[in-house]
């Protein structure tokens, strides 16, 4: 994994600040991220990734480096697959240990999916089939988890970590 800040010129605002974005590469692909800061384009350095003059900015840009390199090592010691999303998953939303089962997990999911179908952020035909998925694990002969592919496993596994799926 890598993780480099950029400032790019097309995205300048009127007043000459353009956004600092980190870039989290894995495994070949990248995504970028916002930082929320922003900087004058000639104040950042690219070489040095630091920004001229401004020490707490400096130290920000840092400590978010190290918080994205101590998720991936999180995600290596709990044996998961380190990609980009699954590093930005944990990053975005945190980590707390729930004991939960499957099926209360899948629930806690229908029930966070209902709530964006009502702000309509996504669509009801999508929760119609987390619910027809649910009828279907919940049968008395439900589906085994080793018959779900290892990123369904890994994004599960993600899910059931974040704390604020739970909420």
């Amino acid at each position: 994994m890598k993780v480099n800040f950029v400032v790019r010129r097309t995205k300048k605002k009127v007043d000459g600040t353009v956004p600092i974005e980190m870039t989290i590469s894995v495994k070949g692909k990248r995504r970028y991220v916002s930082t929320g800061r922003e900087v004058k384009f000639g104040d950042f350095s690219s070489k040095t990734q630091t920004v001229r003059g401004d020490k707490n900015l400096n130290e920000f840009l840092k400590t978010l480096k190290t918080r994205l390199y101590s998720i991936e090592t999180i995600l290596l010691a709990k044996g998961v697959n380190v990609s980009v999303e699954t590093v930005l998953d944990l990053f975005r939303h945190g980590e707390q240990e729930h004991t939960m089962t499957f099926l209360q997990l899948f629930e806690t999911h229908n029930e966070n999916v209902r709530k964006r179908v009502k702000q309509k952020m996504i669509g009801a035909n999508t929760l119609s089939k987390y619910y027809r998925s649910y009828l279907v694990l919940s049968a008395p002969n439900g589906i085994e988890v080793s018959h779900c592919s290892e990123s369904v496993r890994n994004r599960l596994m993600l899910y059931s970590n974040s704390s604020k799926s739970m909420n």
